[in-house]
């Protein structure tokens, strides 16, 4: 058996075929030619002599059942599936959706093409790009759904943090396989990472579950942990089932350990995740020196720092306004050679902290930095099954509630393209429209949701 095989479901207007195969991308060779084409007629003739005498199923639940069949057949004969459960979408008389997108997987790197659209990941290291008709346009959103799913599977934590964002308590609500398979059917196949949210590691009892299918389906899981309650069986598990974990740090013991305990296993890709507030400024600055102190820090990958956000009823902290803040952690970090990275939140203040200091490229900084993609590339989904454009919203005006995934039954139709979502994407592409005198406006989105952005309109 090749191990570049797949179990590959052709989605189709009029149903779903299922064969398990290697080479998929063999639908988009021009044998006249002799290299690949975006011509949809080779395309089709392709796809109908590849799944030419598979089973039509009506349903895509219809069709993973077959698939999870096969797969289990052939792990039960001793063999693998290196790209595990893979939708290919075409539309009727095995035609491409609106002639714009294919995806495929083959030797660790997960592609979408289309002409106005692409994407390139390395499934091993995370290494993403992504370009439009060109490799110098760069896509404002993405229209076959999103890039990036951040799924909550768990509200349970014991750990009672004052500054936590959800306000979760040691009872709280789980996602189980079931329905987190159930929603992973109804999800396009544009998404090339998942990262998972929980609390307490051991509050989920289908997390080991929940990440074998996300392989199963050829995805690599990332989670977030907060360090405590870790066994030596979560260390082998998170090694062996995911690409990138993050620890969050709320002190330096249970966050250290946890680091060493992942990286003595093998992971390279395992971060600190730090929350920036006036209150923990300078442990910012501290946990910057630490990492190039503590031996059990040897491997870390990087430290990521998690802009506060003014939500949660038990969260007194106040947000950072102060902008140079971001310039100093840069500059100290450059000095010791630590490798730093900001969520999406950060990036405006990130940008004019940074501006006209001789020191530091703007010009890269710039490049690196991605702007808020919620609703554009990225997606959240809670424990409930709730859809909304990130985690921070949820819960406030206008999202109160999210949108129902489990009553779904076209993605793109009735989340994607919705009317809450569209009006939110909006928002977010316009929030710098009046800045049109600062030299980062066509790289910066301002919170739709929250006062985060200190220069906006300035």
């Amino acid at each position: 058996m090749s191990a570049d095989n797949g179990i590959y479901i052709l989605c189709t207007k009029d149903g779903y075929h299922v064969k398990e195969m290697a080479a998929v991308e063999n639908y988009m060779w021009d044998e006249d030619r002799g290299k690949e084409t975006k011509d949809p007629d080779v395309w089709i003739k392709n796809a109908r002599e590849m799944w030419d005498g598979c089973t039509c199923h009506e349903t895509i639940e219809e069709a993973y059942a077959e698939a999870i069949e096969i797969l289990k057949k052939i792990k039960r004969e001793g063999w693998f599936v290196e790209y595990g459960i893979v939708e290919i979408n075409v539309s009727r008389n095995f035609y491409p959706v609106d002639m714009k997108a294919s995806y495929f997987q083959k030797n660790g790197l997960r592609r979408c093409f289309s002409p106005e659209y692409n994407w390139l990941m390395n499934m091993s290291t995370g290494y993403f790009m992504r370009w439009g008709k060109n490799t110098d346009e760069d896509p404002q959103l993405s229209p076959f759904g999103p890039e990036i799913l951040d799924i909550e599977i768990s509200t349970r934590c014991s750990q009672g943090c004052p500054q936590c964002y959800k306000s979760n308590v040691a009872e709280g609500d789980n996602m189980s396989l079931d329905n987190y398979v159930a929603i992973m059917r109804k999800i396009p196949p544009n998404v090339s990472q998942i990262a998972f949210g929980i609390g307490d590691i051991d509050g989920n009892p289908d997390l080991q579950k929940i990440m074998e299918h996300t392989r199963e389906i050829g995805l690599v899981p990332n989670i977030t942990i907060n360090g405590y309650r870790m066994t030596d069986e979560y260390f082998d598990m998170l090694a062996r089932l995911c690409g990138a974990v993050a620890v969050s740090h709320y002190g330096d013991d249970a966050c250290f350990n946890a680091i060493e305990q992942l990286t003595n296993r093998g992971m390279a890709q395992v971060n600190i995740h730090k929350v920036l507030a006036e209150e923990t400024a300078q442990s910012c600055f501290d946990l910057i020196k630490k990492s190039k102190e503590d031996p059990r820090l040897a491997k870390l990958n990087a430290i990521v720092f998690l802009l506060l956000k003014p939500k949660g009823d038990r969260n007194t902290m106040t947000v950072l306004k102060d902008n140079t803040v971001y310039r100093d952690l840069l500059l100290l970090a450059n000095e010791l050679g630590v490798s730093i990275g900001m969520d999406s939140c950060s990036g405006p203040s990130m940008l004019k902290g940074c501006e006209g200091v001789a020191s530091l490229d703007t010009r890269s900084l710039e490049t690196c930095v991605e702007p808020c993609e919620s609703s554009c590339f990225s997606f959240y989904i809670n424990a409930l099954g709730e859809g909304f454009p990130c985690s921070f919203c949820e819960g406030e005006t206008g999202w109160e509630k999210g949108i129902d995934l489990y009553q779904v039954t076209d993605f793109i139709k009735e989340v994607w393209n919705s009317t809450r979502i569209t009006a939110w994407r909006a928002k977010l592409l316009g929030s710098t429209s009046e800045c049109s005198d600062c030299k980062f406006q066509t790289g910066c989105r301002a919170c739709p949701q929250f006062d985060l952005t200190p220069c906006l309109g300035g």
